[in-house]
């Protein structure tokens, strides 16, 4: 939990102030000095703690805070657990950057994905409807109801503009109030 520690300074240092204002805070640094000191340090924590923010990026919508802290947490958690003198107990750096670009280049696609999802045209629903052709199956009185054929299926329709329209006009969908399209003549 190296990497949750150096979040835990960054954060004290940054949001509390400088040195001197952070000594107004001696309580406050003492409690994250004792935090730091009693969690688990090393590798395999700093690489547990990034596949949970990768996780957690996953379920919730963060846009990516998560997901880039996760992966740093993990490439830092690597290159601490495997960094050893012992010989023959290392890994290849290189491993550990192409593991730390893959994650990245992965999560930087995901979140491609979802902001295009965000941009897509509406499917399903009232807006779906809108603006979508369709022709009448009967006349259509003055002020009355009639059936039309639009998107394929069978709705109970009125016209905005209140005019009678004969059996087979063009009709385009504007608004849907319950089972009832409103339409206007093509």
């Amino acid at each position: 939990m190296t990497f949750l520690a150096i979040l835990i300074s960054l954060f004290a240092e940054r949001f509390l102030g400088s040195m001197e204002d952070l000594r107004r805070y001696e309580g406050f640094l003492a409690f994250v000095r004792w935090v730091r000191d009693r969690l688990p340090t090393g590798g395999p924590w700093d690489g547990a703690l990034g596949v949970v923010l990768v996780v957690a990026e996953v379920l919730t919508p963060t846009l990516g805070a998560l997901g880039i802290s996760g992966v740093a947490a993990f490439t830092v958690g690597s290159i601490m657990l495997f960094h050893s003198d012992v010989p023959g107990f290392s890994v290849n750096e290189g491993v550990i950057a192409g593991l730390a670009l893959s994650a990245i280049i992965t999560l930087g696609g995901v979140i491609w994905l979802l902001m295009r999802a965000r941009r897509a045209r509406v499917f399903s629903g009232d807006a779906q409807l809108v603006d979508h052709r369709g022709q009448l199956l009967e006349p259509l009185p003055a002020g009355g109801e009639a059936w039309a054929r639009i998107n394929g299926e069978r709705w109970r329709v009125r016209s905005n503009s209140g005019d009678p329209l004969p059996d087979g006009a063009r009709v385009r969908a504007r608004k849907r109030d319950g089972l009832v399209l409103w339409v206007d003549a093509e």
